[in-house]
């Protein structure tokens, strides 16, 4: 596959797309408990699914990355436009580049936006199972990250409804069979 006489070697993009997620992780937990578990959720769903592979590893790798460093309120918006640039440079197809940009802007539960895809479902699906999987990271953003200054309570609700959120997101069956346990013990523990 060619763009602009450029071939592509997917997993030498593959590197560099994981390098430049390493370099801008402003924590090694961010990667452990969210990035690695939506790659994984991503990658089970899309054999399933028979959905693009690369394309949802890549966006699975990519759909935090400007949130990460800072860009919390439009991060789909950021680290889509910064996937395009990435993955045009390294040659992936226009084609397969759009989808990626896609899957990223569209896998925001707050934003009830139409996933047109398989692989948009798919990563909004996985992010959705990462969060409630590994919920930690949500109570860290909450009373940390936000800077809000939240009360307990406060921040339970905001929990709760990032959780309730996410789980809304989750498209397929077997994914919320997958989630069910741990998505009634933080609603049992939050309540």
């Amino acid at each position: 596959m060619q763009k602009n006489n450029k071939t592509y070697n997917y997993k030498d993009m593959l590197k560099v797309v994981k390098g430049l997620v390493l370099k801008k992780l402003d924590q090694q937990s961010r990667w452990d408990l969210h990035i690695l578990p939506v790659v994984k959720y991503a990658k089970k769903l899309g054999k399933i699914y028979h959905a693009d592979l690369e394309v949802l590893e890549i966006s699975a790798f990519l759909h935090d990355l400007t949130r990460m460093t800072g860009d919390k309120n439009n991060h789909h918006i950021s680290s889509a436009l910064i996937a395009g640039d990435l993955l045009s440079e390294l040659g992936f197809p226009e084609k397969r580049v759009k989808l990626v940009q896609d899957c990223i802007r569209n896998h925001r539960g707050s934003l009830n936006s139409e996933r047109k895809t398989i692989e948009e479902v798919i990563l909004t699906t996985s992010d959705a199972m990462a969060h409630i999987m590994f919920p930690l990271p949500m109570f860290w953003g909450c009373y940390k990250e936000t800077q809000k200054n939240l009360s307990i309570s406060e921040g339970r609700d905001w929990v709760l409804s990032k959780v309730l959120r996410s789980y809304k997101k989750i498209y397929f069956p077997e994914a919320r069979k997958l989630v069910s346990k741990k998505y009634a013990a933080i609603k049992l523990v939050l309540s």
